[in-house]
């Protein structure tokens, strides 16, 4: 009877341990509505779940929104302990607003998190979500303008017609004073055109050509010292300093412009496909950084910075 005793006890505990030492993550992303007309703003949210280590907290990349423009973006996370069991839900909101018509879906949210058995990073994704953005309500149709009828010409008799003589008066020697001045005023204009022409124009100015990648690199490695001190200052700064270069390359302003509207302008310019990826992951991360709750790691500011410095040396 002892020995069916310590048995039990023995298979609980087994159970409990292997319950506690589950770890799942869970995540789902969704909208406020399905349909939507051309201008209208949508919250795209991304909720993980997880449970069982509160080491670390997953990390969600989001989609590019192409068919959308970000126009603000938000976080939250929240930690329960039940019954020694330690849950972490995050959830980051984007508010979208509809630029293309017709079914434009949302590509998968990237989640990842490290698995505490393995010490290697896992990454899963979401389901797309399909968005109908209907053009908006039809114009008005221009209303036909009624024609007016033609006027019927009056028909004048022959004998009411009467013949008009002009006698025309013209006499050279009252116009020759204005003559002689007309003659003088283009003498006068000829030889100020000659004159105006003979002199030399002026040599124009060298301007000082400034080399846009060691300005780019001196500002990214001045960045570089708040790695350790201020990491979330150093994203700012090196999302600031791809914007600079690519305006000095380009020969195009990137200011003020969202990471979607940077990729948009990179393709429009010309710029390679490789290249065009390589920014958008360096400037997804940044921005990962400067609008949601996500505290980098050293190694993984450094790893930025040597991502930004191969795109500016490349």
């Amino acid at each position: 009877m002892k020995k069916k005793s310590l048995l039990v006890l023995l298979l609980i505990l087994v159970m409990a341990a292997a319950v506690y030492a589950v770890i799942t993550v869970e995540a789902v992303a969704g909208t406020d509505k399905k349909t939507a007309v051309l201008g209208d703003s949508i919250v795209y949210t991304v909720s993980v779940n997880r449970t069982g280590d509160a080491s670390q907290s997953p990390r969600i990349t989001p989609p590019d929104f192409e068919g959308f423009r970000m126009s603000g973006s938000q976080s939250s996370s929240r930690i329960n302990i039940i019954n020694g069991q330690t849950s972490i839900a995050t959830s980051m909101q984007f508010v979208l607003v509809a630029v293309k018509s017709g079914q434009v879906t949302i590509k998968p949210s990237k989640v990842t998190f490290m698995n505490p058995d393995t010490k290697a990073y896992e990454t899963i994704e979401t389901k797309p979500v399909i968005i109908t953005v209907s053009g908006g309500s039809r114009q008005q149709q221009m209303q036909p303008t009624a024609s007016l009828p033609a006027a019927v010409p009056t028909i004048v008799p022959q004998s009411q017609i009467k013949e008009i003589r002009v006698s025309l008066d013209f006499r050279p020697e009252k116009y020759l004073p204005y003559l002689i001045l007309l003659a003088v005023l283009i003498t006068a204009a000829y030889f100020i055109i000659k004159k105006l022409k003979g002199k030399k124009q002026p040599k124009p100015v060298k301007q000082q050509v400034i080399d846009f990648r060691k300005d780019a690199l001196n500002r990214l490695d001045a960045a570089a010292d708040f790695i350790k001190t201020e990491p979330k200052l150093f994203y700012f700064e090196a999302y600031e300093v791809i914007r600079l270069f690519l305006s000095g390359k380009y020969n195009v302003s990137f200011n003020e412009l969202t990471t979607q509207e940077i990729m948009k302008k990179l393709e429009s310019a010309g710029a390679g496909k490789k290249e065009v990826q390589a920014i958008k992951e360096l400037l997804q991360e940044c921005d990962l950084v400067k609008f949601a709750d996500y505290k980098p790691e050293i190694p993984e500011a450094v790893e930025v910075y040597e991502k930004a410095k191969g795109i500016i040396t490349v």
